[in-house]
């Protein structure tokens, strides 16, 4: 039986109350973890528990502050950690809050037209020549939209790879 409290946290969910609820339990969990790894610039820490070895990644969130805070990972090696770290979960929420005010504010219809794309099948959005996903995948090449969150998905933020200007889906 271990004595940590690792099962009590679980994965915080997407919404701004969890962010801020675990960036406050943060000081709380960190002390009983050992740090494996940290990145360069010290943004990104590998971290475990010494009682039930659960790997753990600590981030600082810029939305709230450039507080820190913890949250469960998957294990990983160090030199694996450090080539791809784990996604941010404050960032796929800052991300999907963004498109969704994005979405919400345009009305994109389906035309019967093929998107221009080259190999790619899906339907052009009435007004463009591309589909939604190639239209909106060069907004964000052009700087236009906020870039997909980087980092090596994990559960319970998973998510299909959406292919870059460039490549089909």
């Amino acid at each position: 039986m271990t004595l940590c409290k690792c099962e009590h946290y679980p994965a915080p969910l997407l919404l701004r109350r969890a962010i801020t609820q675990r960036i406050r339990q943060t000081r709380t969990i960190r002390p009983t973890l050992t740090v494996l790894s940290s990145q360069a610039d010290e943004l990104l820490t590998l971290l475990q528990c010494p009682a039930c070895a659960s790997f753990w990644q600590e981030s600082l969130a810029w939305s709230w502050g450039g507080k820190r805070y913890v949250y469960r990972v998957p294990p990983i090696s160090e030199e694996e950690w450090l080539v791809e770290p784990y996604v941010q979960p404050h960032e796929l929420l800052v991300y999907g809050a963004s498109m969704a005010n994005y979405l919400e504010m345009n009305e994109f219809v389906e035309s019967s037209r093929q998107c221009r794309f080259e190999q790619c099948h899906d339907n052009a959005i009435d007004g463009l020549v591309l589909c939604l996903h190639h239209h909106l995948a060069s907004l964000r090449k052009l700087g236009l939209l906020p870039q997909l969150p980087v980092g090596r998905p994990f559960a319970p933020y998973q998510w299909e790879p959406s292919p870059e200007p460039g490549e089909n889906r």
